[in-house]
């Protein structure tokens, strides 16, 4: 790096540098360097102090600053001086210090806490080029030591305040002629206004951030020298939501008559300073036809609602023009009565039938459209008329007609079947009534009778189909007849769709609580085809279970036994035709019971079964082989040589032929030659005393024989 200083040129002159290094082999360089003849000062703005501005009294760190640039060499280094320059100022000493400058911008900081307000000081910028050609700047400054002052004017205090709350107040100070003011809310500052020395400041600030409630707020305004003053500080409670309006009765766009009040409630989360109404609120003060009622109301926060309501008012009763029955006319109990309505303003009437005065039917009408009103009325002779009525009131009644009601139709017959699952039967009710009475109802399907029940009005049946009924639409016939002979017939079409053959098998059936138990079985359309379903339901008596249809249709699932009781337990699934396929069976669950240590029966306070306490129970896998005790013996089996109880005979000689030996043989002899020799006769007798020992000795009580089906699941 080398530093090149360049002799004052009287214009901008070109120079030629040659640098030349020296090492294994030399070389030269060389660089213009272009010198600037820079005849012009910097030019110099925004400085502080400002001619004829003010400082703070008293301040100890004031910022001097000034804004200076050139644009050919640069700004080489900057001073301020100043001085004491006041009427009768005792010390004119003059200091100087000098400006950082960084960026166009040179600045420093001086203590001035020696001038008091009234004092004047001059002062000096100079500042310098890089071509050594300088620009200055003076003035003089003044001091201000006095904060101004605020006065609030509204709202007053504890007032309601919002978006449109006017805040006014009077700043004013002794030399600024402005301020900026800051609007303070619990010691936050949420908005600011610049003010005019001692005028009325009109203002609405933001308060789109404050909560609604009470608040403290005041206004802080500063002057030119930074001195600040607050203004008392005030309660405000803060309402940004506007009154509410609604309309109780009639509902809007309702059609009233005369004499009806209006009801609106008018509300406010704090207090409504004015509400206004566009018209009457008793409909018999408007005018017929569509009234628009508009409803403007004020809080004290100053927030605003308004709505408009229709309301339309008729006075004009509908009309009503009977075409048929004519008078005196015969019917049968289904009577149509036709007639034509109309209305100034109501698209719908409510009309009744009246028989002898007495109110018999209602119902809507449009009155675009002829009426064709069937009701059923009993065998009589009346006098009839039809009153209508629209929605303010208003009411036409005719002029009244002679009816004689005779029955000379056949039972009105209502079914309405919709599926049938083949190869399931299918229970259905039939509603079959008459003003004359039934006297006879027969339900044919396929050609042939149905059996039927009664009861009241409704007749029920059975339809039973097998897999040789093809899917499709099918039907049944019903014909009724009335005690005048009247008949009538309906026909009712299905369609006949698959069945479901479901099967559900518990293993065990008969358990004890806790046990396992398993669910299982076979889900199949009736043609043995795979149900559609992907899962079957299970009710069991303590939950409601999803069980997977595997894809041969069978499916399983394990639970445990619940407390002592007979269940009942379903599996079913419901088809997209809203038809319940199931299967059920019964679940017996019993506490077991035990035997006292003397052989008595007693109850049993926990779960434990044994061989030997008078119960063959199955489920513990008692039999005849490991339990005889409980479940007897079992039968003899023939394995080649008989087999005999000891101290029975076999072939016993009936009590009819002697019981003398008719000659001697080998046990006679035997027997002889032991009564010759007593102690042949001994040894004989213990023998016997041994077997008849062995063969009445009581059998020995066997151990429990321990259930271990599923007892490693469980763990």
């Amino acid at each position: 790096q080398f530093n090149a200083r360049a002799d004052l040129v009287d214009e901008d002159t070109s120079q030629n540098i040659e640098i030349i290094t020296t090492g294994q082999g030399s070389t030269t360089d060389t660089v213009e360097i272009i010198i600037l003849d820079d005849n012009t000062a910097p030019i110099l703005s925004d400085s502080i102090p400002e001619d004829n501005g003010f400082l703070r009294q008293g301040i100890t760190d004031q910022l001097i600053s000034i804004d200076a640039v050139d644009d050919e060499t640069g700004i080489k280094n900057a001073s301020f001086s100043y001085w004491n320059c006041s009427v009768n100022a005792t010390n004119s000493t003059i200091y100087t210090i000098e400006l950082n400058c960084v960026n166009d911008t040179c600045t420093a900081q001086t203590d001035l806490s020696e001038y008091k307000e009234g004092n004047q000081m001059c002062f000096q910028f100079k500042v310098y080029n890089n071509a050594l050609e300088s620009s200055s700047l003076i003035g003089t400054a003044g001091f201000d030591g006095t904060p101004p002052n605020v006065s609030l004017i509204a709202p007053e205090d504890n007032a309601y305040g919002g978006d449109s709350t006017l805040f006014s107040f009077i700043a004013s100070d002794n030399l600024a002629p402005n301020l900026n003011c800051e609007w303070i809310v619990d010691n936050e500052n949420i908005d600011s206004i610049i003010a005019e020395n001692n005028q009325i400041t009109n203002t609405t600030y933001d308060t789109t951030n404050i909560s609604e409630g009470t608040h403290e707020w005041k206004v802080r305004c500063t002057d030119l020298v930074g001195l600040s003053s607050d203004s008392e500080t005030r309660n405000i409670i803060i309402d940004l939501s506007p009154p509410s309006i609604i309309l109780n009765s009639p509902e809007n766009n309702s059609i009233i008559g005369d004499d009806v009040q209006i009801d609106i409630d008018v509300d406010d989360n704090y207090e409504l300073d004015n509400v206004t109404y566009s018209s009457s609120l008793n409909s018999s003060e408007l005018s017929e036809g569509i009234n628009l009622l508009t409803v403007t109301a004020s809080d004290k926060a100053g927030n605003t609602a308004e709505k408009t309501f229709t309301i339309i008012v008729d006075r004009t009763p509908p009309t009503v023009n009977l075409i048929s029955p004519e008078n005196n006319a015969s019917s049968d109990v289904h009577v149509n009565f036709v007639f034509d309505i109309d209305d100034n303003l109501d698209k719908d009437l409510n009309c009744g039938l009246y028989l002898d005065d007495i109110l018999a039917e209602t119902e809507e009408f449009n009155t675009n459209e002829t009426v064709n009103w069937t009701v059923i009325i009993p065998m009589d002779e009346y006098e009839w008329y039809i009153k209508c009525s629209d929605d303010a009131g208003n009411s036409f009644q005719t002029a009244a007609r002679n009816i004689t009601i005779t029955d000379v139709t056949g039972p009105d017959i209502l079914s309405d079947i919709e599926y049938v699952a083949r190869t399931e039967d299918y229970l259905f009710d039939v509603n079959v009534t008459d003003p004359s009475n039934v006297s006879d109802v027969e339900i044919k399907f396929d050609g042939g009778l149905l059996n039927l029940t009664e009861q009241g009005s409704l007749y029920s049946g059975k339809i039973q189909t097998d897999l040789s009924y093809p899917l499709g639409i099918y039907n049944i016939t019903i014909r009724a007849e009335d005690e005048l002979g009247n008949e009538n017939i309906f026909v009712d079409e299905f369609e006949l769709v698959n069945g479901y053959s479901i099967h559900l098998n518990l293993d065990p059936s008969e358990a004890e609580p806790g046990q396992e138990i398993t669910a299982s079985g076979t889900a199949l359309l009736d043609d043995l085809r795979d149900v559609p379903e992907e899962y079957i339901t299970i009710n069991l008596p303590e939950e409601t279970v999803d069980v997977l249809i595997d894809i041969d249709g069978s499916y399983s699932y394990t639970f445990e036994a619940p407390g002592q009781g007979t269940y009942t337990i379903t599996a079913f699934i419901v088809s997209a035709e809203g038809i319940n396929h199931s299967a059920s069976a019964e679940l017996e669950v019993n506490s077991p019971e035990k035997k006292s240590n003397d052989g008595s029966s007693g109850s049993s306070s926990g779960s434990d079964f044994y061989c030997g306490d008078g119960q063959c129970t199955k489920a513990h896998n008692e039999d005849c082989e490991n339990c005889p005790e409980d479940c007897g013996q079992c039968p003899a089996v023939d394995q080649g040589t008989k087999s005999y109880d000891i101290g029975s005979a076999e072939n016993e000689t009936d009590e009819s032929e002697p019981r003398t030996p008719s000659g001697v043989g080998y046990a006679t002899g035997f027997f002889g030659k032991i009564a010759k020799n007593p102690l042949a006769w001994i040894l004989f007798l213990g023998i016997i005393g041994t077997l008849y020992l062995l063969a009445f000795k009581k059998p020995s009580k066997k151990k429990n024989n321990v259930n271990w089906k599923g007892y490693f699941d469980k763990r």
